[in-house]
């Protein structure tokens, strides 16, 4: 350490860790495989360099939304995050007509403010706890289809237009190394 630390708090019985070395690697392939559904069904994936986290755009119709999904874990539970972006809006000038677009959607959402064009951005997000392996994929095309569907639609509504979910690319790029 680089503290200096007295002797007597350095005994003490070992205990053995409540998950075991491979816990890791199992949850990671999960993941993967998550992912390889969601292919399946369509999704494209940018390539990736972080472990749990992975960018992707899906399509809805003619429409396309980009989303970036998240492994991690809610108090030992196993978490899949879906983080979907809605573009930038003035919050405090139509704080009504988002409340009221958003109302009744499956998801949060979440809004950081950004200096350079003096409004925020606004996602839409949304968890689902992962239980029996075999219903990994499902869980997981639920997640995506109601975020990306939900941001979709706050995005014709409040934006009335359809982003190049290219034009998000390094904003869910730099999403995927933030962990909320």
């Amino acid at each position: 350490s680089a503290f200096p630390i007295h002797p007597d708090l350095l005994k003490g019985s070992k205990k053995r860790l409540r998950v075991d070395d491979q816990l890791e690697t199992k949850l990671l392939l999960r993941f993967e495989r998550i992912q390889t559904a969601l292919e399946r069904e369509g999704v494209a994936w940018e390539p990736t360099n972080r472990k749990g986290a992975r960018v992707g755009t899906g399509r809805i119709g003619e429409r396309q939304q980009a989303f970036t999904i998240f492994l991690h874990s809610i108090q030992g539970h196993v978490n899949v995050r879906c983080v979907s972006p809605i573009g930038r809006i003035n919050i405090e000038a139509r704080t009504e007509e988002i409340a009221r677009a958003a109302r009744g959607l499956p998801i949060r959402l979440a809004a950081v403010f950004d200096p350079r064009f003096r409004c925020y951005n606004l996602t839409a997000e949304a968890d689902v706890l992962l239980g029996d392996r075999a219903s990994d994929a499902e869980r997981a095309k639920w997640i995506v289809r109601s975020t990306t569907r939900a941001a979709d639609h706050l995005e014709a509504r409040l934006l009335e237009l359809d982003e190049d979910a290219n034009a998000f690319h390094g904003d869910l790029t730099e999403e995927a190394t933030v962990e909320r």
